[in-house]
């Protein structure tokens, strides 16, 4: 399994395990450092993720640069000349040649625009060689679905998969488009930190989330496995899944990633799934 070092954390109190307000760019460089170390070769970035790119683009100076996937953020209001000139600025300020890929943040924005505009836009990043694959972050198969019909040269998704959200486990349309050479990326396999956090620590608003959890974590007693072992193994034997986005606080956290006991998964044995809206970071703003 390839791994993909995510930085939303880096700069930003990202996700729910995340104790710090700001990650130092000492332990930013530690990380970093340590990711190599561990031959994990990719980054997934965006401009909006605070000063990661500029933080990043140091270690770069120094260092061999790591493969770099980005976001492009809801630009509506902006030109594809401009949006053109964005990517390029953030291309400087990573110290890299090209991108990996470069995803769009939702796909709201593809659905928004004019399906021409659009078009011509994806047409325009890849003709720039900036990138040579063009995605987007979805959150449904049913984005996935209809942005594949309409924009046949988006050719990577990223997806949400984990343990205790199997929506797309079994998708026939997700099956389909990797048989066909598509590409996807599964993040928000430990859900922001929620599977990793001690259960006491969570406020009243997760409360239905509880039994579930607690669920979770007697299974992996039960069947003597770690949670992180638990999470990577289930995503690890998915079929269309080419790589996973991890995100950690501290370089320590990478080790027991990276160097996952290998173990064969029942899917269909794991705990009922968790309720929709816990499933769904968007839906903690208010929690």
């Amino acid at each position: 399994m390839k791994f993909i070092l995510g930085t939303a954390s880096f700069d930003s109190k990202y996700g729910i395990a995340n104790k710090k307000n700001q990650t130092s760019e000492n332990d930013f460089q530690d990380i970093l450092s340590r990711a190599k170390a561990l031959n994990i070769e990719s980054l997934d970035t965006a401009p909006n993720y605070g000063n990661a790119e500029s933080l990043i683009g140091r270690f770069h100076a120094k260092n061999k640069p790591f493969n770099v996937y980005s976001k492009i953020s809801n630009l509506s209001s902006l030109s594809t000349k401009q949006i053109i000139k964005q990517i390029h600025e953030s291309r400087n300020s990573l110290k890299i040649e090209k991108f990996s890929g470069l995803l769009f943040h939702k796909s709201e924005f593809l659905e928004t625009e004019s399906e021409k505009l659009t078009k011509n836009l994806i047409g325009e990043i890849l003709s720039s060689g900036l990138t040579t694959q063009v995605g987007v972050s979805v959150y449904q198969e049913s984005e996935v679905e209809r942005i594949a019909k309409r924009f046949p040269d988006i050719k990577l998704f990223q997806v949400p998969e984990n343990v205790m959200d199997r929506r797309l486990l079994n998708s026939k349309v997700i099956q389909s488009l990797f048989e066909q050479g598509v590409e996807f990326h599964v993040r928000s396999i430990f859900l922001q930190g929620l599977f990793l956090t001690d259960t006491k620590e969570l406020t009243d608003s997760f409360s239905h989330a509880l039994v579930g959890i607690r669920e979770l974590m007697n299974y992996c007693e039960k069947q003597g496995i770690s949670i992180i072992d638990l999470c990577i193994n289930y995503v690890n034997q998915i079929e269309w899944a080419s790589k996973i986005v991890v995100g950690v606080n501290s370089g320590d956290q990478l080790p027991d990633i990276v160097n996952f006991r290998e173990q064969m998964i029942d899917s269909n044995s794991l705990p009922k799934s968790l309720p929709e809206n816990i499933l769904d970071p968007r839906q903690w703003a208010s929690k």
